[in-house]
């Protein structure tokens, strides 16, 4: 939300409403349930302490990130969403030779706890216990780690009450916490700058605010969290906690400036320690800066790659982005103002309040035409924009129709609407493998906006007043039974938005533009290759799976070589490894695919193509150079311009005609 919400939500935290833990199982891993030397036979291992936890000799490589992910996929098994305490114990008496101190020794924690990686938050690597048998017991809180792509998309709310009271905060929090997945924590109100500059544990309110927050976050629920380093007017850096201004070392500060970008890295980072969440939010509608103020925006895209670079050290499998006002993003001088941090981020974050449009041309936005094409035109233009995973951070539509004439706005909505919205969203979100979906407000605020009333700024608060599934009297409105059809699984028919496009793909939706990687679903006709004169290519829905895209590629043998080419974006690729994709056709035979550098060097593998889909995948530097186009004879992914595929079979002498079929191609 833009404006206000902050200032509605003063007094809550004046409640005291302390909620008591909920408290997972405390577990222990041992060879009895788990068993490391199962999955990695090859290698020696002995068991580590009382605890009983199989771990590497000498020989084993604590760094070996692949068998982590291996333990790790195991671990989720074995446990699912693991929430409680972990505890494991190693035995000084038994660590490999070589591991002669406990500082060398706390290394193990690399093999015995990390194998939980993205699911175990540790407190601290110190040493917490000894004892006479130099034995060394690490804690930590068990969390769940990325998610698996079938869990998405996940649907929550905030846990915003609708009035100062603990009868509110309580009810509201009956209503979502059984009808929710995802359990969105929106921090819009201020940054606790004077413990941040003096790198202190977050205190005072806001740690109390915080302590409170992690005690009420439902078990089993994904958790969100949205951090905002702008100001509600979202072109300012935030002051203080509360309306306080910023400290005098900040005050006329850049958002590149050193001392911001520090004290902000430590802000993420603690409520990251502290949360646990999945899905982490660095800019609540930060992207709104790149229309505000345009000049600035280099500043915070300085700030992100600050915070999202050493987060990411930290927290490899946390997914990190900001979020964007759908409205101003299909700006054409936005999009592609913003375009180059969109890429960098793990997912496109958005708020977006389909009713507002009158709001947002009054700021330069593009119109909105009525409902529904409100909202399926802007989710349908999402499509063409970026293969990045889309997030709804929050999103709402008012029941009554809203006029603020101070700033000359009106907005319409009603009951049938607002569930056609909710309707579409699962729709949308399940089409097109959205990662999460969050309702900002369970229940309308009359009570609260009454309390508010003569309060600057007040009146702008008109706008989300109603957005609610339930109204005032906790009557529950037509989209309460939409959002819980939505939750049950809802339908996942397409959405008829009077645009053409194919049935979003299954199969990619399990690679879906994960950070650092490039695809080629064919969803769109922008993903379909040129070919050579007497060909034939065209999207298909025909897959490896139901519900997936292919290329189909058509040609007659004509005694020369066929080819199919496909510029790239280089700018994509400078960390992919490996190039893998889907491919089958009606005829066995080879088929020559190529990647070529900016420069001209070219590298190739023969990919034996046959009747029944198959996944081929292959390191990018065990491709063979083309002696030809010889350079320097490495290839470097930043500098891939475009690749190739082609069929010589014509020129030993081929006839007849011959179709392959391509699907989900990807860099990463």
């Amino acid at each position: 939300m833009r404006l206000g919400m902050a200032g509605l939500m003063f007094g809550i935290s004046l409640l005291g409403c302390a909620v008591s833990p909920i408290a997972g199982p405390e577990r222990s891993i041992s060879k009895d349930n788990f068993l490391i030397s199962q999955l990695a036979p090859a290698e020696r291992y002995e068991e580590l302490g009382p605890v009983g936890v199989e771990a590497a000799s000498g020989l084993f490589p604590v760094s070996d990130s692949t068998l982590h992910k291996r333990l790790r996929k195991e671990a989720l098994k074995l446990y699912g969403r693991v929430d409680g305490v972990i505890r494991v114990t190693y035995s000084h008496k038994t660590f490999a030779p070589g591991l002669l101190d406990w500082e060398q020794g706390r290394r193990v924690e690399g093999i015995a706890v990390r194998f939980l990686e993205g699911t175990v938050s540790m407190e601290s690597e110190r040493v917490t216990s000894k004892d006479t048998s130099n034995a060394v017991t690490f804690t930590g809180t068990a969390w769940a780690g990325k998610p698996d792509p079938e869990d998405a998309p996940y649907f929550g709310f905030t846990p915003f009450p609708y009035d100062f009271t603990l009868e509110a905060v309580t009810r509201t929090r009956e209503i979502i916490v059984p009808h929710s997945t995802l359990y969105a924590l929106h921090f819009d109100d201020g940054v606790p700058w004077d413990d941040l500059l003096a790198d202190r544990v977050i205190s005072g309110k806001a740690g109390e605010k915080w302590d409170d927050e992690v005690r009420r976050i439902p078990k089993g629920h994904v958790v969100y969290v949205g951090l905002a380093p702008l100001a509600t007017d979202r072109k300012s850096l935030v002051g203080g906690l509360d309306g306080t201004p910023l400290p005098k070392e900040l005050q006329g500060a850049g958002l590149d400036n050193p001392t911001v970008k520090e004290a902000y890295l430590r802000y993420a980072r603690q409520a990251v320690e502290k949360f646990h969440p999945k899905f982490l939010n660095v800019g609540i509608e930060a992207g709104e800066l790149a229309r505000n103020d345009p000049t600035r925006w280099p500043q915070f895209e300085a700030l992100f790659d600050y915070v999202y670079s050493r987060l990411k050290e930290e927290y490899p499998d946390l997914w990190i982005g900001i979020s964007f006002g759908l409205g101003s993003l299909r700006r054409p001088d936005v999009a592609e103002r913003v375009k180059p941090l969109v890429e960098k981020c793990d997912y496109l974050g958005l708020s977006f309040y389909p009713y507002t449009s009158s709001f947002g041309e009054a700021m330069g936005d593009p119109p909105l035409p009525a409902a529904p094409g409100a909202w399926r035109e802007p989710f349908e233009w999402l499509r063409g924009y970026t293969r990045k995973p889309v997030a709804i951070c929050e999103t709402g539509y008012t029941t009554r129709d809203i006029s603020i004439p101070t700033y000359g706005l009106k907005m319409y909505g009603d009951e049938k609407t607002q569930a056609d919205y909710v309707r579409d969203l699962g729709r949308f979100a399940r089409r097109d493998g959205w990662l999460f979906v969050t309702w900002f407000l369970a229940v309308d605020y009359d009570a609260l906006f009454e309390k508010m009333s003569g309060v600057p700024g007040s009146e702008a608060n008109l706008i989300w007043r109603n957005i609610g599934f339930f109204d005032s009297s906790l009557r529950p409105k037509l989209g309460w039974e939409e959002w819980r059809a939505v939750l049950a699984g809802g339908p996942k028919d397409d959405v008829d938005s009077g645009a053409r496009h194919e049935p979003a793909p299954l199969v990619p939706q399990t690679r879906q533009d994960r950070p650092g990687s490039f695809q080629l679903d064919f969803s769109k006709a922008a993903d379909v290759f040129t070919v050579s004169p007497g060909t034939s290519v065209t999207a298909v829905s025909e897959g490896p799976a139901v519900g997936t895209t292919s290329m189909q590629w058509n040609y007659h043998y004509q005694g020369q070589w066929i080819w199919a080419v496909k510029p790239l974006p280089s700018d994509r690729l400078r960390d992919a490894r490996t190039l893998g994709f889907w491919a089958r056709s009606d005829r066995d035979g080879q088929v020559f695919v190529q990647v070529e550098e900016s420069g001209g060097e070219a590298f190739f593998v023969m990919v034996p193509v046959g009747a029944e889909w198959k996944r081929f995948e292959y390191p990018l530097n065990d491709l063979s150079v083309d002696e030809k186009k010889r350079q320097d004879g490495r290839l470097d992914a930043s500098r891939i311009s475009n690749i190739l595929l082609a069929d010589e079979a014509g020129v030993k002498g081929a006839a007849g005609s011959r179709t392959i079929w391509i699907a989900d191609v990807v860099f990463e």
